[in-house]
């Protein structure tokens, strides 16, 4: 067990307030959060650091430092805790047991999140609903229709309150009695859109709120990029309703791609605006949802079974199943870890065309060691993990 794991379990009361400061100064990502692990024994030892100490480490250049320095006078940990207390506003570090087991997996991680609300059950399936702001009166018939449905089958619905698709799914799917989460651009306590303001208090009464900046802070144009990867990474896969050529909403897609998490796209008119994003997204190889009650039908049969018993059931890992690999689709699930990859990525690697990686991954796909998740790229299922590990403890297969 880490320092600051062991700081939180054995101090929680003691440690949170100063896990809080951390997140007040807005400049420690996922990488500092780990050299700050190494340099200290807790969150408030970190606190208490004098400016030779954190100088000495490295661990913020020149500006940074001083603004690090300078939040401890901006801020008293324990009253701050206090304060968020009495609004409602929940605290999860990364070292929490709470801390969403999707977001943990991110290689990106934020190390804190704060949130109103409830979070999704972790053993339960999400969906993200994207799409575009200034939306068709088709986009909100298919959104409202995918709400309803999501919220039917008792799917999570993933989200950002933007106005447009995001918003209607999302309140669509409240109003149907399920549950959703909205992944904010700004700290939780700001409503953004204000128009937002409805479906923002009926999130925080039936569904949640969510950010990984600290509450206090205004909405701003950088945070909304940065919190797309949020919204993807805790979802199963991401349903894209309409979006223009350049949009947002794609930047969300990209993240879900990175992330290993499918795509799916509803096509629109070719004359339409706000279908140029979603027919390019089928174009490239997203999924496409032509029927919506079917695509529900086919994401639960998929994702909704207790995570314990999600993984593929597949025979043991043997020396009986390498027989139904050759040599070079050996190599590739050696390479490859838990990310999704394309092929041009491990021709490098190993030192063979993209195009025969490519054939190679179609077979282990064909095979269950692969998926595809759309785009050209491939995420390794459970039996391509299984496998990997044999292969490490029997170095001679």
């Amino acid at each position: 067990m880490d320092n600051f794991k062991y700081a939180l379990i054995n101090d929680t009361d003691i440690e949170i307030p100063y896990f809080i400061h951390m997140a007040v100064t807005g400049l420690i990502g996922i990488k500092t959060y780990e050299k700050i692990k190494e340099g200290f024994l807790s969150p408030k030892a970190f606190f208490e650091a004098d400016a030779s100490k954190l100088e000495s480490l490295k661990l913020f250049p020149g500006e940074r430092l001083k603004r690090v320095i300078e939040s401890r006078k901006m801020i008293d940990p324990k009253r701050e805790y206090e304060r968020l207390l009495k609004e409602n506003i929940h605290f999860l570090s990364i070292e929490s047991d709470d801390y969403p087991h999707r977001l943990r997996d991110l290689k990106d991680a934020p190390p804190f999140i704060f949130y109103k609300g409830k979070l999704p059950k972790e053993k339960e399936a999400t969906i993200s609903v994207v799409g575009a702001r200034e939306c068709s009166v088709y986009g909100m018939n298919v959104a409202t229709r995918l709400g309803e449905l999501i919220a039917s089958y008792k799917v999570s619905l993933i989200s950002g309150m933007a106005r447009g698709i995001d918003s209607i799914s999302q309140l669509s799917a409240v109003n149907a009695g399920g549950y959703s989460l909205a992944v904010l651009g700004g700290g939780v306590e700001h409503i953004y859109p204000r128009e937002s303001r409805i479906l923002y208090e009926r999130l925080c009464e039936d569904g949640g709120v969510m950010s990984e900046i600290y509450p206090s802070v205004q909405p701003m144009k950088a945070f909304f990029a940065q919190r797309n990867r949020l919204i993807s990474g805790m979802s199963d896969c991401v349903c894209v309703v309409e979006a223009k050529e350049k949009s947002g909403t794609l930047i969300t897609v990209d993240c879900a791609l990175e992330q290993g998490r499918e795509v799916f796209a509803v096509p629109g008119r070719i004359s339409d605006i706000t279908s140029f994003g979603t027919n390019e997204l089928i174009n490239q190889g997203a999924g496409m949802i032509t029927d919506i009650d079917g695509f529900m039908e086919e994401f639960t049969r998929r994702f909704c079974v207790p995570m314990s018993q999600a993984s593929i059931n597949n025979e043991e890992t043997d020396t009986k199943l390498l027989k139904n690999l050759n040599k070079n689709e050996i190599r590739i699930i050696k390479a490859i870890d838990e990310n999704s990859f394309t092929p041009e990525q491990l021709s490098e690697t190993l030192l063979l065309p993209a195009y025969e990686i490519l054939s190679l991954c179609i077979s282990l796909t064909g095979k269950a060691f692969l998926k595809n998740v759309g785009a050209g790229r491939f995420m390794p299922l459970q039996k391509a993990v299984d496998t990997k590990n044999f292969l490490l403890a029997n170095a001679s297969c």
